[in-house]
């Protein structure tokens, strides 16, 4: 894929996207979530085609019209965060910290029945999703970040 393409859709993914280390509440079972929400099915589709996942329409209330485009293949995860990662700048930490998380992952797998006899890798993750959570407060925008600024 030729960079200004790539450099498009990072840009599209800082501003639209998501990444998510996300807990199963009461069980030691983490899941990793990439996303986007949008009205307009194009930019999604760019997405699909160029990295898999789905696009699938939101049935909450009166969002109903939104679409959401998601990537749950550990590889395509892996392979969609390392073309980003030179073009990211807001969620630039959120990509390096999920990229951790599903190394950790493909030592056991992501559920907490292997887990429980790790307890060592359920440690990496609880950590790494607090790390996620911590990465996703507001940035003053006034004050760029280094990473905001490197062009």
């Amino acid at each position: 894929m030729e960079k200004t393409a790539l450099a498009y859709l990072a840009g599209f993914f800082d501003g639209e996207g998501t990444i998510c280390i996300c807990k199963r509440a009461n069980r030691n079972s983490f899941t990793l979530r990439i996303a986007i929400g949008q009205m307009e099915r194009a930019p999604l589709v760019l997405f699909e085609n160029a990295f898999g996942g789905r696009i699938h329409q939101l049935k909450r209330g009166a969002r109903s019209d939104m679409l959401q485009w998601n990537l749950m293949v550990r590889d395509q995860q892996i392979g969609f965060l390392r073309m980003m990662l030179p073009y990211l700048r807001s969620k630039r930490r959120e990509a390096e910290i999920a990229l951790a998380f599903l190394e950790n992952t493909a030592k056991i797998g992501f559920g907490g029945f292997q887990a429980k006899r790790h307890p060592e890798l359920l440690v990496e993750r609880e950590e790494l999703h607090r790390l996620c959570k911590e990465a996703k407060v507001i940035k003053d925008w006034r004050k760029p970040t280094t990473s905001m600024v490197k062009l």
